[in-house]
């Protein structure tokens, strides 16, 4: 009877230690095959400046109440939003913290301007914005993102002011010039006593990096390292400029074949796609290896490229009504074209973070969707009749974490077999 107990310790002991170094091993395996981050959430508003957020993990739509254009803080689990008070237009930015949905507002309230087109630095500490008076553009400021500092930028522009990839830089246009600063080395305004309209000064670290006579610039852009800025200027040409200002370049050469509409980097800033009038066309970021890659059979508007710079995704805006007919991809080389999405798309249609999806507002059944980005998987998230006017994707997050539980409990079992099977030992039974 004895040994047939202590036969059975050992094998139960030995059937621990298998099952610890199996669940070790599988956690392991699904820690790795998760080390990839994914986005969480999408967020969007509509025409009436409801605020939505749509949890991807739980597949749960929340309806947040009023709310506009929400973006997201690096980390992903915070977002910011603005109110509405009057007209269709935000007047306060709120950050909000997700899933626990806490939420303060960042502006001071004696900053009595509506602050419009927020940009978040990517490292998360700055936001900047423009500064509205009912219908009327005041200027441009950025703050730090407590709201505690905020700083002046010059009279308002209808450019977008880009931060550097390291979030210590700001790229801005003032008189027909391309400025740049350095992040909280200015002096903070005071939020009582600012100054007139049209009087906003240029702020004293502000540095001047090109200003070409008899244009304007628009469209500006960093390169993924920092080193350089494109713009688009003159006849609609493409140019780039080192960030202290040196070695200006013109890209493209100005006929009318090239006339930039828009365009946009690769993520690693080798290669541009830009629009002409007709046509699309890719090349590398010095002006060299032109390739055209679309002509009249589509025109074409970018959404963005792939992540691994293979792939060129847009809307196709040939319609003559005032939707967008489908989604489409190309590869960089122009090589293969495939349709994605057949859909009327309203709004702007948004590439996820991480390439994998894309989210857009479907004009034909007032609906917002996801769909893989090959097209093989399309997925309802919310019915919305209000138009959807802005879609924003959370950055991806990390979920490896609760896969930690499964290697601690897995490693508990493979020491709680061991450490039984060395007392055994031990005892000599």
């Amino acid at each position: 009877m004895a040994w047939f107990i202590i036969g059975r310790m050992r094998l139960l002991n030995l059937l621990s230690l298998i099952l610890g170094i199996l669940l070790l091993v599988l956690s392991s395996a699904l820690f790795i095959a998760r080390r990839q981050p994914a986005p969480a959430w999408i967020g969007f508003s509509d025409y009436f400046n409801q605020l939505y957020l749509y949890d991807l993990n739980n597949e749960e739509l929340h309806v947040m109440g009023s709310g506009a254009y929400p973006i997201w803080l690096p980390k992903g689990h915070w977002m910011m939003y603005g109110t509405t008070t009057y007209s269709n237009f935000p007047s306060e930015l709120h950050i909000s913290k997700y899933p626990y949905r806490s939420s303060r507002l960042i502006t001071s309230p004696d900053f009595r301007y509506s602050q419009e087109y927020p940009h978040i630095s990517p490292n998360g500490e700055w936001i900047a914005f423009s500064a509205w008076a009912g219908m009327e553009a005041y200027g441009m400021f950025y703050m730090s993102a407590d709201g505690h500092e905020i700083y002046h930028l010059a009279n308002w522009s209808d450019e977008a002011t880009p931060w550097s990839p390291d979030g210590k830089k700001l790229a801005f246009l003032y008189e027909g010039g391309l400025y740049v600063v350095t992040a909280g080395q200015g002096s903070p305004v005071d939020v009582t006593n600012l100054p007139p309209f049209g009087a906003i000064p240029l702020p004293d670290d502000a540095r001047e990096i090109v200003n070409i006579p008899d244009t304007r610039i628009g469209s500006l852009q960093w390169s993924s390292d920092g080193k350089w800025l494109f713009f688009r200027a003159g006849n609609g040409e493409i140019f780039r400029v080192r960030n202290d200002g040196s070695h200006l370049e013109q890209l493209t050469d100005g006929s009318s074949n090239h006339r930039v509409v828009s365009f946009g980097l690769s993520p690693d800033s080798q290669q541009i796609v830009f629009v002409t009038y007709e046509d699309l066309y890719v090349m590398r970021s010095d002006g060299s290896e032109l390739k055209h890659l679309l002509g009249e059979e589509l025109i074409a508007t970018p959404i963005g490229w792939s992540p691994d710079g293979k792939w060129i995704y847009f809307r196709n805006s040939s319609s003559e009504d005032s939707f967008t007919k489908g989604i489409y991809r190309i590869r960089s080389d122009g090589s293969y074209l495939e349709q994605i999405i057949a859909d009327s798309i309203l709004y702007d249609a948004v590439l996820s973070p991480d390439g994998e999806w894309i989210a857009y507002y479907s004009g034909d059944d007032l609906a917002v969707y996801r769909i893989r980005n090959d097209g093989s998987r399309k997925e309802l998230l919310a019915n919305t009749h209000p138009e959807v006017t802005f879609i924003s994707w959370s950055p991806p997050i990390n979920k490896s974490w609760d896969y930690l539980i499964l290697v601690g409990i897995s490693a508990i079992f493979a020491g709680a077999g061991l450490s039984s099977q060395k007392l055994i030992n031990k005892r000599g039974i």
